[in-house]
C-alpha cells in the first residue's frame, strides 16, 4: 500500500513538472512568434451589389409534393384595373403556371388584343381553402371597355375590360 502512494506521488510529480515544461516552451516561444500586422491593403472597388428583390418564394419540404389544385375549386375572373382575380377554397394544392391567353373584342367584333393575360406568372404557387391572388391584365390601352375572353390551365373568364 505504502509502494503504491509512492507511485501515485512520482506519477503526479512527473505530470506537475511536464506541465511546467510545456508551459514555460510555449511562454518562450509565444515571445518570438509575435509578429508584427500586415500592411493594409486597399481593394479595388467590386461590383455593384445587385438589389435585394423584394420578393422571395419559398417552398418548403412541407409543401414540396402537393397535389395539383383541382379546376372545380378554382375560379378566375376579371376585375377593374384591369385585373385577374383568381380564388381557391379546396384543400391545399400547388397551382402551376396556367400560360393564360386573353383575346378583347369591341362590340363590333374586331379583335383589339390577342396575346398573353398577364405578363408574368404571378398566379401559379401554393393555395388552400380561401385564398385570393391578383395579376394586371395586358392590354393595350384602346382595349378597354372591350369585352374579354380569357382561357389556360382548365380555367375560364369573360367579361368586360374595366380601365381607371
Amino acid at each position: 500500500m505504502m509502494g503504491r502512494r509512492i507511485a501515485d506521488r512520482l506519477v503526479l510529480g512527473a505530470a506537475i513538472v511536464l506541465v511546467t515544461a510545456i508551459g514555460a516552451d510555449t511562454l518562450r516561444h509565444r515571445h518570438h512568434a509575435v509578429t508584427p500586422p500586415a500592411p493594409a491593403v486597399r481593394q479595388a472597388a467590386g461590383p455593384v451589389a445587385a438589389p435585394v428583390p423584394v420578393r422571395i418564394r419559398l417552398v418548403p419540404s412541407s409543401t414540396a409534393f402537393l397535389r395539383r389544385c383541382d379546376a372545380a375549386h378554382t375560379s378566375l375572373s376579371l376585375a377593374p384595373g384591369p385585373l385577374l382575380v383568381l380564388r381557391y377554397d379546396g384543400p391545399p394544392c400547388h397551382l402551376p403556371p396556367l400560360r393564360l391567353h386573353a383575346v378583347v373584342r369591341a362590340a363590333d367584333g374586331a379583335t383589339l388584343y390577342d396575346g398573353p393575360a398577364p405578363l408574368e406568372e404571378t398566379l401559379a404557387g401554393n393555395y388552400a381553402r380561401g385564398s385570393r391572388a391578383e395579376a394586371r391584365l395586358v392590354v393595350p390601352p384602346e382595349a378597354c371597355g372591350g369585352r374579354a375572353s380569357i382561357a389556360g390551365g382548365g380555367l375560364v373568364a369573360a367579361g368586360r375590360v374595366r380601365c381607371p
